[in-house]
């Protein structure tokens, strides 16, 4: 019984206990709703390397894009009464891909289309006797393809032996005289020999007229017999020498009318000269050439036909493509403020979807680096700034020609490790100072002068009288 009394003591007890730990007074429960003391916000000072860079986006793609076209017909557009209207087809089709001097790019008609390094472009037919800078281009292509050639400048008969020889390597016939062209020739020839007909014939009958002499003796016999004739008496003797000395006085008369055959022969003279002029100038452009539409000058070699619309079968009018160098580029474009940190020859980082990042350096800004397009209309954003970016190597990065990828251009870097800090904890005091908050105990803080360097990803260089692990003040809690 006791114990049961004794028991129900303590229960009451403890019941009672906690029922007073619960209940709170009103001024407990207003002190446990009021919010914690603010507390300060701090970073801690860092030794490490900062690198500024500016990025951005962008397409890996071989460079410097440029259409080509042909200069004109390939072949020879005169060899028969029909080839000046018949359509040029495509008999081979170009085939993108690597483009190597000297070999052929496609065929028209079955005549081949070669690609030539040279700034030159190809603009006429080159025949015998042609002079200028694209022939001497085309000599010193010849020569770096082994073929050999002067250096003249000049379309003669050893560059026209090398344009041979070259045609011959690739399989080819190095374009001769076409049907009219040996026709014209030999109407040239015929005129020049019926001019020295006729001035020989000239030349013969002045001969005659002018033996005087000979008529002149002619005459007197004449008369001679018809003196003796009359002295005889005999009439029919007497009229065939009246006759004879009629007959010898007329011809004495017309040898001595030579004016009109001498202006004739002068007239034959000129007309002669003028024949001859005519066939050495024809013939001086006669002969191996080499027609507009059969070499295409490509300003450097190798070089990659990237793009082509061209069939075979297909009538050709004048593009066949566009073609752009080996190397590999990325061209993008970066704002006013950023471009002005930036310049030609600073190191980059090119970062591939796959993970993957390759050196590379800033080539060209501006109008160096704007890409050519096809609208000429179109004109470029007036706040971005081109850029283009070349790989240092480009061997791990052709299978990914055409992906985009992002690039990261170092505009500036520290030398090693050094101190940061939160740019948020640098402020600058009235007198133009900067100053850190430095905590050096809860809620202890002390300002601390330093010199800033570089910033870069939300952290800058600082210098003073701090040190690394020290914490910095960078806002109200």
């Amino acid at each position: 019984m006791l114990a049961m009394v004794v028991g129900g003591l303590v229960l009451i007890a403890g019941a009672g206990w906690f029922v007073g730990g619960s209940l709170r007074s009103p001024a407990d429960e207003a002190a446990l709703r009021e919010p914690p003391r603010p507390s300060l916000v701090t970073a801690p000072v860092r030794k490490q390397k900062l690198t500024s860079a500016v990025a951005l986006n962008g397409t890996l793609e071989y460079g410097s894009p440029l259409t080509i076209t042909l200069a004109g017909a390939v072949g020879s557009m005169g060899g028969t009464a029909d080839e000046g209207t018949a359509p040029q087809r495509v008999t081979r089709a170009p085939r993108p891909g690597r483009i190597v001097a000297g070999r052929p790019l496609m065929e028209v008609n079955g005549r081949p289309v070669f690609a030539l390094a040279g700034k030159v472009p190809m603009h006429r037919t080159i025949a015998p006797g042609t002079r200028g800078a694209d022939v001497r281009q085309l000599q010193r292509a010849l020569r770096r393809l082994g073929f050999g050639a002067p250096a003249s400048g000049v379309f003669d008969a050893g560059t026209a032996a090398a344009v041979q020889r070259w045609y011959r390597a690739r399989g080819y016939r190095a374009q001769e005289p076409g049907l009219a062209a040996r026709q014209a020739l030999g109407d040239l020839r015929a005129a020049v020999q019926t001019a020295e007909e006729t001035l020989a014939a000239d030349r013969a009958a002045l001969r005659k007229a002018q033996d005087v002499g000979s008529l002149r003796k002619r005459l007197a016999n004449a008369r001679a017999d018809l003196r003796a004739a009359r002295k005889s008496g005999d009439g029919k003797a007497a009229r065939t020498a009246e006759e004879a000395v009629l007959a010898a006085g007329e011809a004495l008369r017309e040898a001595r009318r030579t004016g009109p055959l001498r202006l004739k022969i002068t007239n034959g003279r000129d007309r002669l000269d003028r024949a001859r002029a005519d066939l050495l100038e024809y013939q001086a452009a006669y002969g191996i050439s080499v027609p507009p539409g059969e070499i295409v000058f490509l300003p450097r070699l190798p070089a990659r036909l990237t793009k082509t619309a061209l069939r075979a079968g297909e009538p050709v009018e004048t593009t066949i493509g566009t073609v752009t160098g080996t190397a590999m580029v990325i061209n993008g474009s970066v704002d006013d403020q950023e471009a002005g940190l930036l310049r030609e020859g600073l190191p980059a980082v090119i970062e591939t979807s796959a993970g993957t990042a390759h050196p590379a350096r800033l080539t060209a800004m501006g109008a160096d680096a704007r890409v050519p397009t096809e609208k000429s209309d179109e004109q470029a954003d007036p706040g971005s700034v081109p850029v283009r970016i070349t790989p240092a190597a480009t061997a791990k990065l052709r299978e990914q020609a055409g992906a985009a990828v992002t690039v990261r251009i170092t505009v500036g870097e520290t030398e090693g490790a050094v101190l940061t800090v939160p740019v948020a904890a640098v402020i600058t005091a009235a007198d133009g100072r900067p100053r850190v908050q430095v905590e050096y105990a809860t809620d202890r803080t002390r300002a601390v002068e330093v010199r800033t360097g570089l910033t870069a990803d939300g952290q800058v260089q600082v210098s003073g009288a701090i040190k690394e692990g020290d914490r910095v003040v960078i806002g109200d809690g």
